[in-house]
């Protein structure tokens, strides 16, 4: 419970510096890094049946990444945490709140660009919509 209610903290901070200033702090990105690495090792090295999960919960967050960088239409910050959301949730919480966050982004800017309040080249800030998908997983998974 208590990493889940650091990670709701944690994330909303991220989304707060990212819809104020449309980036996030590379200090508070590289604390938070070695915070959630050194918890992730040890989670490894006491479970070792789960280092294939733990592994693959990099996915989600590495291929926003790679395509951040290779499209430049998406913060490469935004991978990183994406990431760190699947190191510190699981695989499963992290595919869950991403799909939640797309769906989410893409219904607010069709609003947007359809009541003409941005343009098609409007930077939209993604990690306010990453918290929203989190938050959302953790109430669905509550009411299952």
């Amino acid at each position: 419970m208590g990493k889940t209610v650091c990670t709701v903290i944690w994330l909303g901070a991220s989304a707060w510096m990212d819809f104020r200033r449309k980036r996030v702090s590379i200090g508070f990105l590289a604390v938070t890094a070695l915070v959630v690495t050194g918890m992730w090792i040890g989670g490894m090295l006491r479970d070792k049946t789960a280092a294939a999960e733990m592994l693959f919960s990099l996915l989600p967050g590495g291929m926003l990444t790679v395509a951040a960088l290779l499209s430049k239409h998406a913060g490469w910050a935004d991978g990183v945490i994406l990431m760190l959301l699947g190191m510190s949730a699981g695989l499963r919480r992290c595919v869950v709140s991403f799909t939640v966050s797309i769906l989410a982004i893409s219904i607010v800017s069709l609003v947007l660009l359809t009541a003409k309040r941005v343009h098609r080249d409007t930077k939209i800030p993604y990690l306010p919509f990453l918290w929203v998908g989190y938050v959302a997983q953790l109430l669905l998974e509550t009411s299952v």
